[in-house]
């Protein structure tokens, strides 16, 4: 899987942040905050949201937009999706697999856990480990994987604050100048990721609508592979 498709995937699974508004953060004062987000975060079983995926090109004024939806379940289930039917799909399933279908081409890889791992410690895996680090429960684990740049609360409401963060993985660095994060520390919720390339393009994640620890069917974390070429790694 390209690394640009994996960065993808962090909208699965976040919830966010809080601090003084109006003012600029030191990155103390920002990791503070991310702590507390972590802290409100270790609270929330699941996410159901809708998103606009606007992928900003270097060449092009306006963004081309996309609308999408994502489920996830503290447990480990994780749906990621754009389109209906949908054009692409990413899904996690319980155990531990990771399902990518394009609804274009008709074709579908997966990669089972031992996989992921394999390609993690081979420096390969930088898309999945983000995934986990957005779902660590300590600062610590969190950064790992993300220096905390900065942050700014925002002037009209407390509970929401933007993020700049860096990479520690200099593989994925290559590709990725950095991420910010927009969310509620009160609540738990995502409200922006965007994810800045070295090429001057950028992917955004706006939600749009969610709803925090509602059940989730079974069914939206299986797999439909009917009619796909299945490619196993």
């Amino acid at each position: 899987m390209r690394i640009r498709e994996m960065w993808c995937l962090a909208v699965t699974a976040v919830a966010l942040i809080a601090g003084r508004a109006g003012f600029a953060a030191t990155p103390d004062e920002a990791r503070t905050a991310l702590e507390k987000w972590l802290v409100s975060a270790s609270k929330v079983n699941s996410v159901q949201a809708k998103f606009d995926q606007l992928r900003q090109l270097k060449s092009v004024r306006k963004p081309l937009k996309r609308e999408g939806q994502m489920w996830m379940e503290k447990t480990g289930g994780f749906r990621w999706q754009v389109g209906q039917v949908p054009d692409l799909l990413v899904q996690r399933g319980r155990d531990g697999s990771l399902w990518v279908l394009d609804g274009k081409d008709k074709k579908a890889r997966v990669w089972s856990k031992e996989a992921l791992e394999a390609q993690e410690k081979d420096g390969k895996g930088q898309g999945f480990a983000m995934i986990q680090s957005m779902q660590a429960i300590s600062l610590k684990e969190f950064e790992e994987q993300f220096k905390v740049r900065g942050g700014e609360p925002d002037a009209n409401n407390a509970d929401l604050w933007t993020f700049e963060l860096g990479l520690k993985d200099n593989k994925a660095a290559l590709f990725v100048i950095k991420v910010t994060l927009k969310g509620n520390v009160k609540e738990g919720a995502l409200h922006a990721l965007t994810i800045h390339m070295r090429d001057g393009s950028s992917m955004t994640t706006a939600i749009t609508e969610y709803r925090l620890n509602g059940a989730i069917p079974d069914s939206v974390f299986k797999v439909d592979t009917a009619g796909y070429e299945v490619e196993k790694e």
